[in-house]
Order: structure tokens, then sequence, then C-alpha cells
């Protein structure tokens, strides 16, 4: 755990934010400080039109890094919440649009994610069902 891993990349007005923690770029409070104070510094920045949060590796996300959570007691559980708390919130505050460029192996979004679910898919160009073909 340790070192956040969030990796920045700018070209112009795009930023890509990259968790860097693979294979399933789990969720611990370096990562999670990291977000927010990342996210923070963007909006302040008039440059930047559009941020992409994606993940290393096979999984965007697979969520909280439980043995994180195992040790917690009443007070670092409430310290962790807020952090996540204020790290979405810094996502979804952006003055821009945030695109999660999850791949494709991992459209099955975990419930834990604290980060919102990429946009589905219309479906494909056979069917109008929503299916992901």
């Amino acid at each position: 755990m340790g070192e956040a891993a969030l990796r920045l990349e700018r070209r112009g007005g795009v930023v890509r934010c990259t968790l860097d923690r693979p294979p399933l770029n789990l969720l611990e409070p370096g990562l999670i400080a990291a977000l927010r104070s990342t996210f923070a510094a963007l909006a302040a920045d008039p440059a930047v039109r559009v941020a992409i949060v994606t993940g290393a590796g096979r999984a965007f996300t697979a969520g909280m890094d439980v043995r994180v959570l195992r040790d917690l007691d009443t007070a670092g559980a409430t310290t962790l919440i807020t952090a996540l708390h204020d790290a979405i919130d810094a996502v979804h505050r952006a003055p821009f649009p945030v695109i999660a460029a999850a791949p494709a192996s991992s459209w099955r979004w975990p419930a834990t994610s604290a980060l919102p679910p990429p946009a589905r898919s219309s479906g494909c160009r056979r069917c109008a069902s929503g299916c992901r073909r």
C-alpha cells in the first residue's frame, strides 16, 4: 500500500488519470487522497477541458482494498469513509467532464467501487436491447 499510485498524463486540455495499482487497482488511503488532491488541483486549472480516469492492468478498480478495512476501529472507519466521500465529491464537482474509461473486461461494475460506473453501451448494431456484443 503506502505510495499512492495515480499516474497523470496531459495533452493540451485533456488529462488522463490512471489508477496504477494493477492488477485490480484497489483503493487505499494514499490513492484516495491522491484522487481528491488531484481533482481539486485540476478543478482550479482553467486549461483542463476533460479528464479521463482509467485503470492500469485488467481492471478499472475492484473497489476498496479489504486489507485496509480489517484493522479499522470506529474512528479509523470514520476517517476513511470521510476521505472516500471527499475524493468522490472532488471528482463529481469537477468543472469539466470526467470520463471513466474502463476496459471491456471490467464492465461488470463492482458494488464497492468508489467511482461512478462507465456509461452503458447503447447496444449493438443488430438490436436495440442494450446488449454489449
